[in-house]
């Protein structure tokens, strides 16, 4: 045997040596067993440390190669191989030449030649070829991948060129105006970052421009690089728009296709590349939470501009800051009528293209028309002519319509002169008599009656103001045994309605069968119904004006505009010439605005503001200003002032962490904080239950000639409880057990009970939407509204309660009872108006007796009289005072959700010595209860203005309800037990429940007057003694923590902890010696639901100084502490 191969046997300090060893012993093992079958010892040669080194070896060998084996392994075919390697060489090359002033040789460069290249020359080089070498290949790959989708997608359009389907719809797509006019839209667009686009009713602009851009890109070899958002204002039209967008390109929405569509809780969503997606408006403005930029989109489409709602103003306004930042980024703004000119000077004088529409023409008829034709007279009217009567008798208008309105009265005896040479005298006498403030449902009725019987074939649109009306004369056409017949589809159309009933809209009817279609203004612009040829004009629209003034909403049918009526009648004449029957005479339409007004300027504007900040656009009046039309300084002012109230924006007016809370919910802020507070208190699943239908609408309907019935029903699912809130959650919980029964018996429990199964539906979705966002936030562990850790007090309905009040305060109302005998109405005050009525649909309207004097509710808004809707009795909160009478009286204490929303975003757990202890600048007492080192960040966000919160090792119980409910009352007392989220109470041990439901505020504050060293102290600690804590709370060890607490208080402050703390105390006494002899001490004690006196049992005094010249030197902290056993 040669030297070289005994090394190999020797004791393995060489490199050679160990090299060989090492990989002999591998031949022939395994993973599991690397030395194989022979050699499962250490060579036996091999002593002391050499065997330890020897097994290190070998177990890092063996982890290297069992972590070798386990790497994902990524294949690929040669072609793919082939095309890196010549990027790679390609991306070297252009590197070499790059650097060749500094190395002419290959890419790595020797290190004399690195040792050449000059100072200046160097890091730059260095750097380049790591920045460069990186992004290159990046690009290189992106564009490779790119390409190969624009090949795709090109080979997919020249494959639908040949489909049937997609053949016969391009036919009827080369007959639209706005196709004619393809290669002028496309330029303008590809030429302009922003362009403005009117279009006639019916021209095409909403299914077709998207299609051109797309298909412009396609054939250019750029459609991987296409994404087109068109918004539109509402839910149907974005699904209908796109659905029939995807039928027209021979597809189906969604899957992977080119089209697809998002609105809120549904969703069809398109491919990521060369694809156009319909959505709301609200969804863009969502996205912007989270990509700020929209870098994923090439092109954004905002239809429907014309309309004015406040979110197409806002999202204009974002976009256009947005175009400084991304000069790629191309806009279409689309209207439906002529005043583009308005936009294009917004957005710097942008270029304008009109797209004339192809109808055919369209006879319209006024309201005298309409009655000389019909021959109709109103029924029960006032005789009295119209100009006599007191005009908007009780009504509250808004002062910009009491001129016109005034115009109206004094040129109406003329009116009716001139109209006595062309209408019979019936005529004249049914318009003098007729209440125009109102939607004549009858004369519609009988208008419908005359087309059908008399008119040209095709569908009826009727055009009304809001879905009671729509019902309402559902109900009455389907009274008349005419339209029962076969021969007639009746079709109300509301955005509330589900999607899969306003697909039926655009069906069209057998031969020989009828369509009546009954819509709001959704119908103007948004859809496009092809066979209607008769269109009924109600002249109303349903329009929500804010009183800055007054602080009050009005909702009410106000007169159309007319660019409204105008839209209206281009609804007709679609397939063949049609006829328009404006139900307003033509003194109304000679005064009738020529637009609405925005929304920006009619709505209150707290949940923008909230919008603004969560976006980071800046301050809310600098961005606010920016908009098309600015809102006025008070109407911001008020929403700025509310959002501060509700605690949403600080006087800086950032947002608070409640405020970063309530913006990222989709409601208003009232109900989003009803929402968080569902989710502190453990009650989720009906706080969510109410506030989706306070969001949305209650599930109640009311059918014509049953609202008794309904009435009574409604009345029994109260429950006795007053409350409208409670009588929504009864009736949700009883549809989800009919439900869980069956269809059958969630049938018949809706018409039993006169509910709304597809509301019901939909609030049941938007709960869950909500459970996303809490989950999302960290407030819940669950998107399950059911889920029990959530709902541990979901049976509390006097909880519940306080979180309706902590969530609507400050919109509460007082109730002063009749002193009369009788059995009368209460009367019912608000701090602003006065007196207010409540709404006849509330189950409190008929009541005459309130055992508490308090109210909240809702909404308030102003119709004939002022009503508060949705109100029920707040009696929990005022409980205390009615029917305890402890004692010592002290305010509630405080409670400072800030400061609970902060603590969610800390770590959940920290050592006991770790807590920081805040004292407070105040010198009054607050208590601070601490059972174990768990759950501190709470306990440190709660340590100022805390309510009474008693802490275990794993759970905490909130004693006293704060005052954060009502303010309403001076001072209250409570002892209701509530469980704190992600803490279960546990009552088996006496001394624990004791604790629990120890109400301490009046307990220790009473014992505090009568202890003189107690009065001032800075806090006062609970420390309960048990097993958890490893043994009793000590003096000593008491002193020693609280000097731990203040030393770590010093640094979180970034202040410089004092050099020695001493902690001096009192001698411990007893409690029982505190309420010897004093009687009101077991009062105090049955009230708080003591079980004993001697829960707690010694007080301890502590004064904590810091060292200094004097004995004692300067004193920190007072602290009052109490053990318990």
């Amino acid at each position: 045997m040669s030297y070289e191969q005994r090394r190999g046997w020797g004791r393995g300090r060489g490199r050679r040596g160990r090299a060989r060893s090492f990989s002999s012993q591998y031949e022939s093992g395994s993973v599991e067993n690397p030395r194989g079958g022979r050699r499962e010892k250490p060579p036996p040669h091999l002593k002391g440390r050499e065997i330890g080194l020897w097994y290190a070896r070998r177990q890092g060998h063996k982890s290297k190669e069992k972590e070798r084996l386990e790497r994902a392994v990524v294949k690929m075919d040669e072609s793919r191989e082939k095309h890196i390697a010549r990027l790679l060489n390609s991306v070297q090359a252009q590197n070499n030449n790059e650097r060749s002033s500094c190395s002419k040789g290959s890419w790595w460069a020797t290190e004399n030649e690195r040792n050449n290249v000059s100072p200046q020359l160097r890091q730059p080089a260095s750097s380049e070829v790591k920045d460069h070498d990186w992004d290159s290949e990046y690009a290189a790959e992106e564009n490779e991948a790119g390409t190969y989708l624009d090949q795709q997608l090109r080979e997919e359009m020249q494959k639908k060129r040949t489909n049937y389907k997609y053949l016969e719809m391009q036919t009827f797509r080369e007959k639209l105006p706005s196709y004619g006019m393809k290669e002028m839209i496309i330029k303008m667009i590809n030429s302009n970052q922003v362009t403005v686009i009117s279009g006639e009713t019916g021209c095409g602009k909403t299914t077709q421009v998207t299609q051109f851009i797309l298909d412009d890109h396609i054939n250019r070899g750029k459609g991987s690089s296409c994404y087109i958002v068109c918004t539109q204002p509402r839910r149907i039209s974005a699904i209908s728009v796109a659905e029939r967008v995807a039928a027209e390109r021979g597809e189906t929405c969604g899957r992977e296709n080119s089209t697809g569509y998002q609105i809120r809780l549904e969703s069809q969503m398109p491919r990521r590349q060369g694809s156009i997606l319909y959505c709301t408006t609200g969804i863009v403005i969502q996205w912007l939470q989270s990509d700020p930029h929209l870098a994923n989109v090439s092109h954004i489409v905002i239809d429907e501009i014309h309309e004015r709602n406040l979110q197409s103003d806002v999202l204009m306004a974002i976009v256009k800051d947005l175009l400084t930042l991304r000069s790629d980024l191309k806009v279409i703004l689309m209207s439906a009528t002529l005043n583009a000119e308005k936009f294009s000077q917004y957005f710097e004088n942008c270029p304008m293209l009109h797209i004339p529409g192809f109808t055919y023409p369209v006879k319209e008829y006024l309201l005298e028309d309409v009655i000389e034709m019909v021959r109709y007279m109103p029924k029960d009217s006032d005789r009295r002519p119209r100009w006599k009567k007191r005009f908007m008798q009780g009504r509250m208008i808004r002062p910009e319509k009491e001129q016109k309105e005034e115009l109206y009265r004094e040129r109406w005896p003329d009116f009716v002169r001139k109209l006595q040479t062309k209408y019979s005298q019936s005529t004249i006498e049914a318009l003098e008599t007729a209440d125009d403030e109102k939607v004549d449902l009858d004369l519609i009725v009988e208008l419908i009656r005359f087309i059908v019987l008399k008119g040209e074939d095709g569908a009826i649109l009727v055009f009304l103001p809001g879905w009671d009306n729509i019902s309402t004369l559902h109900d009455l056409l389907m009274s008349q045994v005419m339209f029962k017949s076969d021969k007639f589809i009746i079709i109300p159309l509301h955005s509330l309605m589900p999607t899969v009933n306003q697909k039926e809209v655009f069906k069209r009817p057998p031969p020989g069968v009828r369509k009546i279609v009954i819509a709001t203004n959704i119908a103007e612009t948004s859809i496009t119904i092809d066979d209607v040829v008769h269109v009924i004009d109600g002249g109303k629209i349903k329009e929500t004006h804010y009183d800055t003034q007054n602080n009050i909403s009005t909702m009410t049918a106000e007169w159309v505009s007319h660019a409204n009526a105008k839209q209206r009648k281009g609804r007709a004449g679609r397939v063949q010439p049609g006829h328009c029957y404006h139900l307003y005479n033509s003194l109304r339409d000679s005064l009738l605005d020529d637009y609405q007004l925005p929304e920006i300027v009619r709505m209150p504007l707290e949940e923008l503001c909230l919008q603004i900040k969560i976006l980071k656009l800046g301050g809310i009046g600098s961005f606010l200003s920016k908009l098309m039309d600015i809102p006025s300084r008070e109407a911001i002012c008020l929403a700025i002032n509310h959002l501060m109230e509700l605690n949403a924006l600080d006087n800086h007016e950032e947002l608070t962490p409640l405020g970063f809370h309530l913006a990222r919910l989709p409601v208003e802020p009232h109900i989003g904080k009803m929402i968080l507070f569902g989710a502190l208190f453990c009650c989720l699943d009906p706080v969510l239950t109410i506030a989706a239908s306070l969001s949305f609408k209650d599930p109640f309907v009311i059918p014509l000639g049953k609202e008794k019935m309904a009435d009574a029903r409604r009345k029994e699912l109260s429950r006795n409880l007053k409350s409208d809130h409670l009588t929504v959650l009864n009736a949700f919980e009883g549809w989800e057990y009919a439900k869980w029964r069956g269809a059958r018996a969630e049938r018949d429990y809706c018409w039993e009970n006169f509910l709304s199964s597809n509301t019901l539906k939909m609030l049941s979705n938007m709960k869950g939407q909500f459970a996303e966002h809490l989950l999302n936030a960290g407030f819940v562990s669950s998107r399950n509204p059911n889920d029990p850790k959530s709902n541990n007090n979901s049976n509390n309905e006097k909880l519940i309660k306080a979180v309706i009040c902590a969530g609507l305060y400050p919109k509460v109302a007082k109730i002063r009872q009749s002193l009369s005998k009788k059995r009368k109405m209460v009367k019912v005050y608000t701090k602003s108006d006065g007196k207010v009525n409540i709404h006849p649909k509330s189950v409190n309207v008929e009541e005459t007796e309130f055992h508490y004097s308090w109210l909240v509710y809702h909404l308030k808004m102003r119709t004939s009289s002022k009503r508060i809707a949705l109100l029920p009795d707040v009696k929990t909160f005022m409980q205390g005072v009615s029917h305890l009478a402890p004692p010592v009286r002290a305010p509630a204490p405080l409670w400072d959700l800030t400061l609970v929303l902060r603590a969610l975003q800390d770590p959940p757990f920290e050592p006991l010595g770790s807590v920081p202890l805040l004292w407070l600048t105040w010198k009054t007492t607050f208590l601070l209860a601490i059972a174990s080192a768990r759950r501190v960040s709470e306990l440190s966000a709660l340590s100022c203005k805390p309510p009474f919160l008693v802490f275990h090792h794993d759970r905490a119980v909130l004693c006293t309800i704060p005052s954060f409910l009502p303010k309403v009352v001076s001072d209250f007392h409570l002892n209701q037990e509530i469980t704190i989220p992600t803490f279960c109470p546990s009552h088996s041990n006496p001394k624990e429940k004791a604790l629990h439901t120890l109400d301490p505020v009046r307990a220790l504050k009473f014992y505090l007057h009568r202890v003189q060293d107690f009065r001032k102290v800075d806090s006062l600690l609970v420390i309960p003694s048990g097993p958890h804590q490893g043994g009793a709370a000590t003096k000593s060890s008491i002193s020693r923590w609280i000097k731990q607490a203040i030393h770590r208080a010093y640094v979180a402050r970034g202040r410089t902890p004092p050099a020695r703390l001493t902690a001096h105390s009192t001698r411990g006494m007893s409690t029982s010696w505190a309420f010897r002899n004093q009687a009101s001490a077991e009062q105090l004690c049955k009230a708080a639901t003591w079980t004993s006196v001697h829960s707690f049992s010694k007080f301890y005094h502590f004064d904590t100084f810091a060292a200094s010249d004097t004995r004692f030197g300067r004193r920190v902290l007072q602290a009052a502490v109490v053990t318990s056993t």
